[in-house]
Order: structure tokens, then C-alpha cells, then sequence
């Protein structure tokens, strides 16, 4: 954890300092929903989606005065949610489901086109790193677990799940004055869960709406 946090204050206070140098730099505030599957093996590849919110914040740096290309680092913070048991739906994930909570950093380069003065559309690509705080896991018949928990995972003789993650995204978004909406495909590099069975990487498509300063 220690480390992921010293990803985080890297990033930030050298985008700061590289942004003197080059061009014109912004801000971004933004919501996204995504519904994350999995790209699964053995008994992992029946997992179905979880939907995923989260809520970021971006810094643009543009690299050079004319340069339509921006380096854009950021962080966010997620929430990953599902009700499930036997393949029917449950009334709360409190009783029956999960609840995964973490944070995530990600850097893209984005390329800008300026349509006039108010619109624009820009597409970006990159990569991102998760770390995930804790989980809140409960099935028919168990106490409430964490899936990240190696005394859990001993107890209940299950695979634990990674903390740590990293994959990669692209996408597309539109520009209105100060307020845009986005699109992007994103998928792990690593595998979040795996055992003798079978393993599996989150994927999915994000949707998102941020306002830009």
C-alpha cells in the first residue's frame, strides 16, 4: 500500500513540475460506470458482470504550446458491486453478493481535435494500475469474508485475489465547452484470481461524464 501511494504522489507532483515546461495544462473531475466482466479460464469463465463506479480526477499537460497530444496522469477511487447466489438475483448485497473497494491510477496520452471553439473529440490510450483496499463477500450459509484476506482464504479454503492489478484502456470522447462524455475499452494485464481451476482478468467497457477546468 505504502508503495501505491508513492505512485500516486509521484505522479501528481511530477506532472506539476513537468506542465512548466511545455504547454497549456487542465483539470478534470469525472464520473464512470462500467460493467466489468472477465476474461476467464476453467471454472472462472462462467463469472458474470459487476457493475463498477467510479469517481476521478485527471491532470491534462499539453506537450508543447501547439501540440494537439496531452500526457494525462490521474487518480480514482472504485467501487465494484454484484448481487448473486445460484444464479438467481438477491434483494441485497449485504445478505448475498460482493463488494470490492479500490483505488486506481491511470496514464494516458490523449490526442485533441478541436472542432471550433466550444466542441472537440479526443482519443486517448494507456495504461493503469489498481490496488484494492478490502472486499465485503457474503454467500448462503457464510460469514462475511475478504477475498483479499489470507486468513480468510486459508479458512474457507479458497484462491485469495490480488491486491495489486494493471491493465490497459482506450477510448473516445466528446467535448462541449467545459463538460464531455467518454467511451473506453479497458482490460487487465494481470490476473486478478487464479488457482488449479482456472484464472481471470477484469474487462469491460466504461462510460463516463466529467467536467473540465
Amino acid at each position: 500500500m505504502k508503495k501505491f501511494c508513492l505512485i500516486i504522489a509521484a505522479l501528481l507532483v511530477g506532472s506539476t513540475l513537468f506542465a512548466q515546461q511545455l504547454g497549456s495544462r487542465f483539470n478534470d473531475f469525472y464520473i464512470q460506470y462500467s460493467t466489468k466482466g472477465v476474461q476467464g479460464f476453467g471454472n472462472y469463465e462462467n463469472i458474470h458482470n459487476f457493475n463498477t463506479f467510479t469517481a476521478g480526477y485527471n491532470r491534462g499537460i499539453q506537450l508543447g504550446e501547439n501540440s494537439p497530444v496531452y500526457f494525462v496522469p490521474g487518480v480514482n477511487f472504485v467501487y465494484m458491486t454484484k448481487c448473486q447466489g445460484n444464479g438467481q438475483q438477491y434483494a441485497t448485497r449485504k445478505n448475498n453478493g460482493y463488494n470490492l473497494f479500490g483505488t486506481g491510477v491511470p496514464v494516458n496520452f490523449m490526442y485533441h481535435v478541436a472542432i471550433n471553439k466550444a466542441w472537440g473529440f479526443e482519443v486517448n490510450a494507456g495504461f493503469n494500475a489498481m490496488y484494492y483496499w478490502t472486499s465485503s463477500v457474503r454467500m448462503d450459509g457464510m460469514e462475511e469474508i475478504d477475498i483479499f484476506c489470507r486468513t480468510d482464504s486459508q479458512k474457507y479454503k479458497f484462491p485469495q485475489a490480488k491486491r495489486f492489478n494493471a491493465g490497459w484502456q482506450g477510448g473516445i470522447k466528446f467535448q462541449v465547452s467545459k463538460v464531455y462524455f467518454g467511451m473506453q475499452y479497458s482490460q487487465d494485464i494481470t490476473k486478478f484470481m487464479r488457482d488449479d481451476d482456472g484464472s481471470f482478468r477484469w474487462r469491460g467497457f466504461d462510460f463516463m461524464v466529467g467536467i473540465r477546468f
